[in-house]
């Protein structure tokens, strides 16, 4: 179901339990026919149209795709239809730490402003640039350590095709996931 890292591999015991119920959450929106022989249990987040943050048990998601294990110990969520990324700490409190609730763009600035347009999934690089590919955007969006959003591939106004080429030169079309190599 697209996880970035399978549960046993994340190092703090809170966030092996949110990637365990992020996972059941994702699972009941489709739960697909393997289900069937499983019992799930609801542990955190509640689903909703609208973006909520507090405590874990609490924040609601509107169409969570992906987790993403930060080097602080963090986890990412990319809430593909309020077209935010959702940071849920060591403690449990979840934030919006990308975009803008419910406004879905390509607009570049710094985190709190800019805005992503159906983010699906994330990746870190080895200098903790954060990439999000933005399935209704058509585009790859860069988040770097300071905090800074930019288009890094793909349309910067959401256009959709399939064309290779470099930066925005380059375009897409409802871009699912994202992977990036040890160079």
């Amino acid at each position: 179901l697209g996880m970035n890292y399978p549960s046993n591999s994340l190092t703090n015991p809170l966030n092996r339990l949110i990637c365990r119920a992020l996972f059941v959450v994702l699972v009941s929106l489709a739960l697909p026919s393997f289900a069937q022989n499983y019992y799930f249990t609801h542990v955190a987040g509640k689903r909703g149209n609208t973006t909520v943050n507090g405590p874990v048990a609490d924040a609601r998601y509107n169409q969570p795709r992906r987790l993403l294990e930060g080097p602080d110990g963090s986890l990412y969520v990319a809430d593909a239809q309020d077209s935010v990324i959702r940071r849920i700490d060591s403690v449990g409190n979840v934030t919006v730490f990308a975009g803008v609730p419910g406004l879905p763009g390509n607009n570049d600035g710094l985190v709190s402003t800019a805005t992503l347009s159906g983010p699906v999934a994330m990746v870190l690089d080895s200098t903790g640039n954060m990439f999000v590919a933005c399935a209704t955007g058509n585009n790859i969006r860069k988040i770097t350590p300071d905090g800074t959003v930019s288009i890094f591939a793909g349309s910067p106004i959401g256009n959709f095709g399939r064309v290779n080429g470099t930066g925005t030169t380059a375009s897409f079309s409802g871009i699912l996931d994202i992977a990036i190599d040890a160079a």
